[in-house]
């Protein structure tokens, strides 16, 4: 006698394989790809509602609980990133990379807005520091001036 697994069987035995190897178990019954399935995540065991079309498709990598913790050890180690640029944040993590960021400048003092993607990119995040560095750089020094001065048979009379 040939047993034939159904169509449904084949599909829940297909999806607990799935939802096993993206870090998932299964409490409730499934019903369908599109259907909200009661998953537990194999992590920290928080039990939520998902559909399976979401998990295939990578809309769930993580549970609502996991979720919440690394959003906060990111915005952690986002400030720890500003920190050593020489800010100091002024406001929780804005979200976004890209958002700006409300610190004070450690150096001058001053209140600025870089983006985090900014300053870990290697950007020193105050504009007004930055701008002092770069005129600073600019600036000749006194003995190769003099000595420029002298070959082109001037005196220089101030410093």
């Amino acid at each position: 006698m040939i047993c034939k697994v159904s169509r449904y069987e084949r599909h829940s035995a297909e999806a607990t394989s799935d939802l096993l190897s993206k870090g998932f178990r299964p409490v409730g019954e499934y019903r369908g790809s599109q259907q909200p399935w009661d998953i537990e995540c194999l992590r920290c065991g928080f039990q939520f509602a998902s559909t399976r079309a979401k998990i295939k498709r990578g809309d769930v990598k993580n549970c609502p609980n996991c979720r919440e913790k690394l959003r906060s050890i990111f915005a952690q180690e986002a400030s720890d990133v500003m920190r050593s640029a020489g800010l100091s944040p002024l406001e929780d993590y804005p979200g976004k990379n890209s958002a700006p960021w409300k610190c004070t400048c450690d150096r001058c003092g001053s209140q600025v807005s870089p983006t985090f993607a900014n300053v870990k990119s290697g950007g020193g995040g105050c504009i007004y520091c930055g701008i002092k560095a770069v005129a600073k750089s600019k600036v000749i020094p006194s003995d190769v001036a003099i000595k420029v001065m002298n070959d082109a048979n001037l005196k220089p009379l101030e410093p």
